[in-house]
C-alpha cells in the first residue's frame, strides 16, 4: 500500500520576511566576501575587484545602511525564485539540487544583471559583470542559509535519554537495516541499490571517534564480530524517529498500527533535522526510493517500539496481579488467625 503524503513542510521565513530584513542579509553577504582567505588572497587573480567592491559596498551601508534599500529589496524578489526553488521537494539533497539549478538560470538572465548593475551604480562603482555575479551567488547563499538557519531553530527539539538509554537506542538501530537488507534482498535485484544504501549505514573501522562515542560503548562490549554497528548519521536520525514514537507513545496501544505509523511518519516528515540526516544517509538514491527506504524504516522502528511497550506493560499488569493475589491470601490469612 502506497504511503499518503499530502507534500513538504514549507519553511517558514518568506519573502516578506527576507525583504524586510534585506540590508542586514546583503551586508552579511559582503562580509563572507571580506572575511574569505580567497578574496584576500593577492595571488588569485581577479579576486582584488571582488573584495574591493564588497568593502565600499559594506562602507556605504555602515554609513546609511537605507542608501541602497530598494535595489537591494528589488534584488532579493529577483533572487527568491531560486531561494524557495526546492521547497517542493522532501529530502535536502534533491531541494538544494532545485534551488541551485534555478540560481543558475536566474544568474543568466538579463533581469538580475541590471539589478546588481543599478545597485552598484547608486553607489557610484562601475562594476564588471564578473564581480556582479559574485556578489549575486554570495547574496543567493547568504538568504539559503538564513532560511535554513531559521528552520534549524524551528525544529531544534530537546531529547531526554540517559546515557543507558541511548546506547541501548545505538544497540537497537543496527538491526533495522540489517533486516530491511535481508527482505530486500528476497525482493529481487531492482532493489540492488537500496541494500547498497543500506550497507554504507554500517560504521567503519577507519572511522573517528566524536562526541557521539559514549553511545557506543554497549554496542562494543557485545559486539563478537556479528553486530550491525551503525554510523553516526544512522544513530541521529532514529533518535529524532525516538523523539516522536516517544511523544506518541500512549497511543502505540490504542489505535491502529497503520494509524501510529501515519502519525509517526507525517512528524518526521516535517522535520528538517531528521530529513537532513536521512538526505545525507541515502545520498546515492533517487528521492522516490529514498523516501521510500526512509518510510520502511520508520515503520519497522515503530513495530518494534510498539511490541516493546506492549511486553513492558503485559509484564507490569503480572507483577501488579501477583501482588494484588498475595494481599489477598494474606487477608485470609489474618482473618483465619482472628477467628481462632
Amino acid at each position: 500500500m502506497k504511503q499518503k503524503m499530502t507534500g513538504p513542510t514549507l519553511p517558514d521565513m518568506t519573502l516578506e520576511q527576507a525583504v524586510s530584513d534585506s540590508t542586514s542579509i546583503f551586508m552579511s553577504a559582503l562580509h563572507v566576501i571580506m572575511s574569505s582567505s580567497i578574496f584576500n588572497s593577492k595571488i588569485l587573480p581577479g579576486v582584488g575587484e571582488v573584495l574591493k567592491t564588497a568593502k565600499t559596498l559594506y562602507g556605504i551601508l555602515q554609513v546609511n545602511p537605507c542608501v541602497l534599500d530598494n535595489e537591494v529589496k528589488e534584488t532579493i524578489r529577483v533572487l527568491w525564485p531560486a531561494v524557495s526553488g526546492g521547497d517542493k521537494q522532501w529530502l535536502m539533497s534533491s531541494r538544494r539540487e532545485e534551488m541551485f539549478c534555478k540560481f543558475h538560470q536566474i544568474r543568466l538572465s538579463p533581469l538580475l544583471r541590471s539589478c546588481l548593475t543599478s545597485l552598484c551604480s547608486k553607489a557610484g562603482l562601475d562594476v564588471p559583470v564578473p564581480v556582479l555575479m559574485t556578489l549575486a551567488k554570495h547574496f543567493f547563499e547568504s538568504l539559503v542559509s538564513l532560511r535554513e538557519k531559521v528552520e534549524s531553530n524551528k525544529c531544534d527539539v530537546k531529547i531526554e535519554m540517559d546515557v543507558i538509554e541511548e546506547n541501548i537506542l545505538r544497540y537497537a538501530c543496527g538491526y533495522i537495516p540489517m533486516a530491511i537488507s535481508k527482505q530486500l534482498e528476497r525482493r529481487g535485484l531492482k532493489f540492488h541499490h537500496m541494500i547498497e544504501c543500506l550497507k554504507h549505514m554500517k560504521t567503519s573501522s577507519q572511522e573517528a571517534s566524536s562526541f557521539l562515542s559514549y553511545t557506543t560503548h554497549w554496542v562494543n562490549v557485545e559486539n563478537r564480530g556479528g553486530l550491525f554497528q551503525v554510523n553516526d548519521r544512522v544513530y541521529l536520525f532514529f533518535r529524532r524517529v525516538e523523539f516522536f514514537v516517544r511523544k506518541y507513545n500512549n497511543q502505540l496501544l490504542q489505535c491502529q498500527p497503520s494509524r501510529i505509523h501515519q502519525t509517526v511518519i507525517d512528524s518526521v516528515m516535517s522535520d528538517r533535522a531528521a530529513l537532513q540526516h536521512w538526505s545525507e544517509l541515502s545520498v546515492s538514491l533517487e528521492e522516490d526510493a529514498a523516501l521510500h527506504l526512509m518510510l520502511m524504516c520508520i515503520k519497522l522502528w515503530v513495530n518494534i517500539r510498539g511490541h516493546s511497550t506492549a511486553r513492558k506493560l503485559v509484564q507490569e499488569f503480572k507483577v501488579k496481579e501477583k501482588k494484588q493475589h498475595g494481599n489477598v491470601a494474606l487477608r485470609k490469612e489474618l482473618k483465619k488467625s482472628h477467628e481462632k
